[in-house]
């Protein structure tokens, strides 16, 4: 324990704290002390009050409101006030409510900082411990710790994290996974992208040098042909001619369809202004029928009800309603509804008609399109054969040119093919250095790739089959190593309890699966077949070797230790072993045993007793 910071709480002062109006409770640096009451006596609130004193909150995790004393009167402040000794260094915390602040006094100069938050900070500073670290290595009991052996495998997990300070891991993992992800999401699509688009590239370099050359093999080809075909020059000059009058006729034909296309054109505009003059009409007509009907229904409701009144007013006219004026009512719209239905009648034919005077529209436009789109097929038709005829009399002209000049077309073919050549060797170069690119890029995609699979081991390693995994497999021989001591003193060696980091699974894999197995000596029974006496001294055997372990793992020394509720079931054999364990306990801190149970005075001899009145909680000592 060389080098351990010693903490030393020397007393709790407390007003309008939970139940207690006033607390003043001194910490000795050693000893065993019982603390005993009824329910809600508030033997539990004085260790709450120093652990909201040293951190703001209880360790059921209550603050604010919550630990206000109910009877306090207005104006009166609640607070905490806590004394102790780091080192020899003397503090003083003091926490109140009404109005919220905390200070921070070192030796008697107020070092306190100008927010709650910073001083809270310079506190944990102070002591060393958070408030998990404090709550998880000085307070045992009630909660999951003391319930370890009947805990699942996640919760025994989430006990030892805290106890183990693995917390950190958990942070670390997230942050491997946060880089790795960032790679994943922006990097490795980034380099691929760029990768293919680098491919792509390089394919249509290969496809343009491949086409160079083929052309460079056509060209070649065509030279040696003009060569040898300067003889077809009569053909080719009659196949001109003859192409040449096919080409004119062609053009003829498709300025007199282009006439008719015009005149196609400026009748479907009309067209056009017919049909939606014809479609606006219709919406007309639609809509007055529409209001005509909506008219029907307002009166024909209205006669409903003049109809169903006996005696009362008239909502039409407002006077006072007899059988004759009913039926006088009635009639008129009676009147009324049957003009009306003429009306929809009317309009009923007017819109039949227009629907008809729209369909014609319709069709005669189909047909108008139907007959533009015939003509524009033509014109294609012809602007696709006289392109053809166009190639065919360049072809000629240049077959002409070729074998009527030939010398001059040969030079042409020779400068084309240096043409070629040179591309060629260009496009080759290009190809090289998008290589280069591929090649670079490929590189950055591989270090990404690395990098992601080194964060992916480091997402491992800061998990549950990592770090945590080997620490808990070495911390297993200490936690056996106390929990046989604890075992063999509290039950002369009748219960084993042995911590298990790696369970066999029915299928015979081992897995990670953290277990206490506890067995009772020559029965070969489990933790459920044991009596509830077995069961507690076996779930104090567990949390004892859970405070040995956090003890060996801290580099804080505290001179209190809190067990609350522990003793339930227990026979006077089981009391008068634990009390006796705990003794030793109670020679270097103060140890407190919080129960409510009546019969254990005798096995202590400090006793605290609390009381709870009108006036709060109250504490009585007994030595």
């Amino acid at each position: 324990m060389i080098g351990l910071k010693m903490i030393k709480f020397q007393k709790i002062k407390a007003k309008n704290f939970l139940s207690y109006k006033d607390l003043d409770f001194e910490i000795p640096e050693s000893g065993l002390f019982f603390v005993k009451g009824d329910n809600g006596a508030g033997k539990s609130g004085i260790f709450e009050a120093l652990c909201f004193g040293l951190y703001g909150k209880t360790i059921r995790g209550d603050s604010g409101d919550a630990v206000v004393r109910n009877g306090r009167k207005k104006g009166e402040s609640c607070s905490v006030k806590i004394n102790l000794s780091v080192d020899a260094v003397e503090i003083e915390i003091t926490r109140k409510r009404f109005p919220n602040s905390v200070e921070l006094t070192i030796n008697d100069e107020d070092v306190s900082l100008p927010t709650m938050v910073a001083t809270q900070e310079k506190i944990d500073t102070v002591l060393g411990m958070t408030f998990d670290v404090f709550t998880n290595s000085v307070i045992f009991g009630q909660g999951l710790p003391f319930r370890f052996s009947q805990a699942t495998d996640s919760e025994r997990k989430k006990i030892l994290d805290r106890i183990l300070q693995f917390e950190w891991l958990h942070d670390a993992r997230a942050s491997a996974l946060a880089v790795k992800q960032a790679i994943e999401r922006t990097h490795i699509p980034e380099f691929e992208t760029k990768l293919n688009v680098e491919r792509a590239v390089g394919v249509t370099i290969d496809e343009r040098i491949h086409s160079g050359q083929t052309e460079l093999t056509s060209v070649k080809d065509q030279l040696k042909a003009k060569i040898e075909k300067k003889k077809e020059v009569d053909v080719l000059k009659a196949s001109l001619v003859k192409t040449q009058q096919k080409l004119a006729n062609i053009l003829h034909g498709k300025e007199t369809e282009r006439a008719e296309l015009q005149d196609a054109e400026v009748r479907r505009t009309e067209l056009l202004d017919k049909l939606s003059d014809c479609n606006l009409k219709k919406m007309k007509t639609q809509n007055l029928i529409g209001f005509v009907f909506h008219e029907i229904q307002e009166f024909e409701a209205k006669k409903r009800a003049v109809e169903k009144l006996d005696g009362g007013e008239c909502p039409t006219c407002l006077q006072m309603v007899g059988e004759k004026h009913i039926v006088s009512v009635g009639g008129k719209l009676d009147g009324q509804i049957q003009e009306k239905k003429v009306a929809y009648e009317e309009y009923s034919k007017v819109l039949k008609s227009r629907v008809k005077a729209v369909e014609e529209a319709e069709l005669q436009l189909t047909l108008k399109r139907d007959e533009i789109s015939i003509l524009n097929a033509r014109i294609n038709e012809a602007r696709v054969a006289g392109g053809r005829l166009e190639f065919e009399i360049t072809e000629i002209n240049e077959k002409l040119q070729s074998q009527e000049y030939g010398t001059d077309s040969i030079a042409y073919l020779e400068q084309r093919i240096e043409v070629l050549q040179k591309n060629i060797t260009k496009m080759a170069e290009d190809r090289s250095a998008s290589n280069k690119l591929i090649a670079d890029t490929a590189s950055k995609l591989a270090k990404a790739n690395k990098k992601i699979e080194r964060y992916d081991f480091w997402v491992t390693g800061f998990g549950n089959t990592g770090i945590k995994s080997m620490v808990l497999k070495n911390v297993m021989p200490v936690l056996n190593e106390s929990a046989k001591a604890y075992a063999d003193f509290l039950t002369n060696g009748e219960l084993s309890v042995v911590f298990k980091a790696e369970t066999e699974a029915k299928t015979g894999n081992v897995i990670d699966k953290l277990d206490v197995v506890v067995e009772k000596k020559g029965a070969g029974g489990t933790y459920s077949l044991c009596s509830g006496g077995e069961k507690r001294r076996a779930d104090i055997i567990v949390l004892l070797s859970m405070y040995d372990l956090i003890s060996r793992r801290s580099f804080m020394k505290v001179n209190i230790l809190i067990f609350d509720e522990v003793f339930e079931a227990l026979d006077s054999v089981g009391i008068e072993n634990t009390v006796s364990l705990l003794e030793h306990f109670g020679v270097e801190k103060a140890v407190y045993v919080i129960e409510h149970r009546d019969d254990m005075d005798s096995f202590f001899e400090n006793v605290i007793k609390v009381t709870n009145s009108s006036g709060g909680s109250k504490i009585s000592i007994s030595q």
